[in-house]
């Protein structure tokens, strides 16, 4: 499918913004995701359409959140929307693994993607984290955070984004805060090193819905890794 049919189709144009259609600015989203430091990266503002939004935004609270907690991080999260009875989740999943999007997102990152599309809600609550990791797990390409909530910087809970020198992060070298309607997403590779800094309050919600556009079918490059976490 070219660019130009898969941003004029009817399911785009039902889900997304306007401004995220238009292919001058998806050129200087590509220009800014193959250019940005530490690693390939990018986000996008006011990303679905306001109706679409809420709709997604209540389907989630309607959905139970079990309790994940290790030394990596402590958060609650769903299951993978194929398993949930929500056609509202579902349609947004389908929304990410369907073609017209597959191949938005292809352009904007360069990278061959399939219809295997990892869907999960999450939410950290005051003194939830997840500590610096890089995702990677053989079939993972790009992964992705949509924001449902604002938080202020003083309420943690934002993306860091390290240095990967020799492939040990140091330092963090950019942070991204959780807008609502934001979409966030980076290349996973064996540096991408990152980490959801600590809520910091009790009425603090960071609510996000998280997962990897993956290929299976790409593996050779990427032998024996097993350093992937399954929420973001």
């Amino acid at each position: 499918m070219e660019l130009v049919e898969a941003l004029s189709s009817d399911l785009l144009r039902k889900w997304l913004n306007p401004h995220v259609l238009d292919e001058k600015l998806l050129e200087k989203y590509r220009q800014e995701f193959t250019t940005a430091q530490p690693f390939p990266h990018l986000y996008i503002d006011d990303f679905l359409l306001e109706e679409r939004l809420e709709e997604v935004a209540e389907a989630l609270t309607e959905q139970e959140f079990e309790m994940k907690e290790s030394d990596l991080f402590q958060l609650a999260q769903t299951l993978d929307f194929d398993d949930l009875d929500n056609s509202q989740l579902l349609a947004f999943k389908n929304l990410f693994r369907s073609q017209p999007f597959l191949r938005f997102m292809e352009f904007l990152t360069g990278i061959d993607l399939s219809t295997d599309v990892d869907c999960l809600g999450n939410i950290y609550q005051d003194t939830d984290y997840l500590l610096c990791h890089d995702d990677k797990l053989v079939k993972r390409k790009v992964a992705y955070i949509f924001y449902l909530t604002d938080l202020l910087e003083e309420d943690g809970g934002a993306l860091h984004l390290f240095d990967n020198e020799d492939r040990h992060p140091t330092t963090i070298v950019k942070s991204i805060q959780p807008r609502y309607n934001r979409l966030t997403f980076f290349q996973v590779t064996r540096a991408s090193f990152h980490e959801v800094g600590e809520v910091l309050g009790p009425d603090i919600y960071r609510v996000s819905i998280s997962g990897w556009f993956n290929n299976p079918e790409e593996v050779a490059d990427t032998p024996g890794q097993s350093s992937g976490v399954e929420m973001l």
